[in-house]
């Protein structure tokens, strides 16, 4: 089985960092598992790599995307796979790095997205998050449970509920998953409360690079229909675009609500997906041992 080095963690526990760090010392390229990253019209709020960064180690489905693209989950595992194929084929190591779980999942667990599942995940696009929470509240309290207000994992499981005759999705999927590459889980590890103060001070620092100019020149080219793209669920540019249309103060205290809730959702995540996975925390492990283990995993 093909392997893939894999970096998760929470929004400012330095994922990227330790991914370029990595890349850097093994031949690696990184291969983005952000879905905001792909859209190369967004910049200051997404925190990609720095320019410094992209041209020292080759990036994969960064800038890839405009904000008016359509682009799906099964988009992105036939991407991936193209990627994947390009990095091994220039005798590189391929190194998965990201935050965004349904993409991440969807590589490392291998969903099987036929073109009957893929049809009618695109016949969804027009359904609003509250049709499909009602959807899923009929069919599979479960999963409205889990997935209410992400709207891409409520897309996601309706597509599959109704592929599969409303049969409930964790009867289901974990049958129809084929994993494709052996994975090494590394996760990130930072002081939650370190984590929160960080990213409150980053909203800060993000608005203070011109976010809301950034955000006024999508509108002015786009208008109201900004709104629609899926490109403006970033945590930060749907309040400060509302704050645009309702001629209003940027509600800075709200975004940074947001962000650590997204803190506390991904380390939950993270935590929990991942039983046999290797820690790394900037400020107490040593990176020599890290790479050492790498090495193990992949010339095994």
């Amino acid at each position: 089985m093909r392997k893939l080095i894999v970096i998760i963690g929470p929004t400012g526990s330095k994922k990227t960092t330790l991914a370029h760090l990595i890349a850097k010392h093994i031949g690696g390229e990184i291969i983005n598992g952000d879905v905001f990253q792909m859209y190369k019209e967004i910049n200051i709020g997404i925190n990609k790599p720095s320019l410094t960064m992209m041209q020292e180690i080759k990036y994969h489905l960064i800038n890839n995307l405009s904000i008016t693209d359509k682009y799906s989950i099964y988009d992105y595992q036939n991407d991936f796979a193209n990627e994947y194929n390009k990095i091994i084929d220039a005798h590189k190591i391929p190194i998965l790095c990201g935050g965004s779980h349904l993409y991440i999942d969807c590589i490392i667990r291998g969903y099987s997205f036929n073109n009957v599942i893929q049809d009618e995940y695109q016949k969804l696009d027009n359904w609003s998050t509250l049709e499909l929470e009602n959807y899923l509240k009929a069919n599979d309290y479960e999963s409205y449970l889990k997935f209410r207000n992400n709207h891409q994992r409520l897309q996601r499981t309706v597509a599959l509920l109704k592929t599969n005759h409303n049969q409930k999705k964790s009867d289901f999927e974990i049958a129809n998953n084929l994993a494709k590459y052996q994975t090494l889980v590394i996760m990130t590890n930072k002081d939650k409360q370190q984590i929160y103060d960080e990213v409150d001070q980053r909203t800060l620092l993000f608005l203070k690079n011109n976010w809301a100019k950034e955000v006024l020149d999508l509108f002015n080219k786009y208008g109201n229909q900004l709104k629609d793209f899926q490109a403006i669920k970033a945590i930060g540019y749907s309040e400060i675009l509302n704050s645009i249309i309702e001629n209003r103060e940027i509600n800075i205290a709200k975004i940074q609500q947001k962000t650590r809730h997204l803190v506390k959702h991904q380390l939950t995540w993270c935590n929990n997906k991942f039983t046999n996975k290797l820690l790394f925390n900037f400020h107490t492990d040593n990176l020599n041992n890290l790479l050492i283990k790498i090495k193990e995993f992949y010339y095994d």
